[in-house]
């Protein structure tokens, strides 16, 4: 497949606009290029204030309209998260429990430590 680089760039773009997601994320970064952009030019407190307040605008309407979607996204976003960091395999969870374990036996035996 022999692609140019304008359709190469193309077809990037189709797929980038093809999700929402993708389109808030961008309208996301761009606020905040705009606030530190703003903060350092004019460095004023309506800045700062009105970047955060559109930012958060942004989410509670795309929250709005996209309720089942963000929930959706969130809960596997949560989910990935546990599974990655928290549940990587078995032996890791045995190794965590061992070591608090001794760690606390140790902290009960320890005479520096008073009642």
């Amino acid at each position: 497949m022999n692609l140019s680089f304008i359709e190469k760039i193309g077809i990037i773009l189709k797929y980038f606009t093809s999700s929402f997601l993708s389109i808030e994320i961008f309208l996301i970064v761009l606020s905040l290029f705009l606030f530190v952009f703003l903060n350092i030019k004019y460095n004023d407190k309506r800045v700062k204030i009105l970047i955060p307040t559109i930012l958060v605008g942004i989410l509670f309407i795309i929250f709005v309209y996209y309720n089942s979607f963000a929930i959706k996204c969130f809960d596997s976003f949560i989910k990935s998260l546990m599974y990655y960091y928290y549940f990587p395999n078995i032996a890791l969870y045995y190794v965590i429990v061992l070591f608090i374990t001794i760690l606390f036996i140790y902290t009960l035996l320890n005479k520096k430590i008073d009642n």
